[in-house]
């Protein structure tokens, strides 16, 4: 980080005065540009900026400033502000600077070594390379729900990076199931559930900029469970002659296969059954059967129908 520094100058021949140096941002991204300013401002007549005590500006009174090439199109300094101003930084430009002017009438009534207007030292300066390119990769995504691991694995171009990962708009913390690695950049989920499908996706930030990484959708197979059978009509008893309606529902990914059986016997597939013109012969036990067949696994609900009311006709 960039830490204030002692600028100190000459106020009179009996001592000195303390002004700052401030940087206009700290941290700084790579490619952006820098002002360091003087406070108090002030005129500064002659003097050079050194970076790592190498010397790449120098002014003196009635010439424009030397630049060395290497700054010549990245450097703008104002003499009578103290400013100076370094565009496009790159990583090469962190460390050390050093201000140092100069005040003639000064050095020519102190000649014993006193020729210094001003010194400044400004500390080390972190540049940081901004977040980009942020991305996610599973090592599968179709995956088995309480069987089945995955790990995610967070990447992005820039410099002193953190990784931070989401669930929706939900924090991933660390549980039993869910383990972070290699400073948050691996998400290892162990006997996945249905409920960490995602979008999972990681937001990546170094205090300069922050990246968001396209979401992934894990495809968890489950079920089937919570299985439910419902009769329609929906009534205390059943009239002979009528129809009769079951439906079976569950939660399974992907979608169950529905078998019906009718003591023992299997009657239909699909996950509605009909019956037409019910008899004395249609009560007994309804079955549901509903198969996952990546899981491998099914659930029943049973349905008993032994109300069935045959009413006698009437004669008019």
């Amino acid at each position: 980080m960039c830490l204030s520094v002692c600028y100190c100058r000459p106020c009179s021949p009996a001592g000195l005065a303390t002004v700052e140096v401030k940087p206009s941002m700290n941290p700084i991204s790579v490619g952006q540009n820098v002002t360091f300013r003087v406070f108090p401002e002030m005129s500064i007549p002659v003097g050079v900026w050194s970076h790592e005590s190498s010397v790449f500006l120098l002014w003196y009174p009635n010439n424009p400033p030397n630049v060395i090439p290497d700054y010549s199109q990245r450097v703008t300094f104002n003499s009578s502000s103290g400013t100076l101003l370094l565009k496009f930084v790159t990583t090469a430009d962190s460390g050390v600077y050093a201000l140092q002017g100069f005040d003639p009438a000064f050095t020519r009534l102190h000649s014993l070594g006193y020729n210094f207007m001003a010194i400044v030292s400004l500390l080390f300066c972190s540049f940081l390379v901004p977040v980009s390119n942020v991305t996610v990769r599973a090592n599968a995504t179709g995956l088995v729900e309480l069987n089945d691991t995955v790990s995610l694995t967070c990447s992005a171009s820039g410099s002193s990076l953190n990784f931070h990962w989401f669930n929706g708009s939900n924090d991933i913390t660390v549980n039993e199931r869910v383990q972070l690695s290699d400073e948050n950049r691996t998400l290892t989920i162990s006997t996945v559930l249905r409920s960490d499908k995602g979008p999972l996706y990681c937001v990546v930030s170094n205090g300069v900029s922050n990246g968001t990484s396209p979401p992934i959708v894990l495809d968890i197979r489950y079920g089937p469970s919570n299985i439910s059978l419902t009769v329609s009509p929906h009534v205390a008893a059943h009239r002979a002659g009528s129809d009769l309606t079951l439906s079976c529902s569950s939660e399974s990914n992907p979608p169950a296969l529905y078998h019906w059986f009718f003591n023992d016997t299997q009657v239909a597939q699909g996950s509605v059954f009909k019956s037409d013109t019910l008899t004395l012969a249609s009560n007994g036990t309804y079955t549901c059967v509903a198969f996952n067949s990546v899981t491998g696994k099914n659930s029943s609900a049973v349905k008993e129908l032994a109300s069935l009311v045959l009413l006698p006709l009437l004669n008019g």
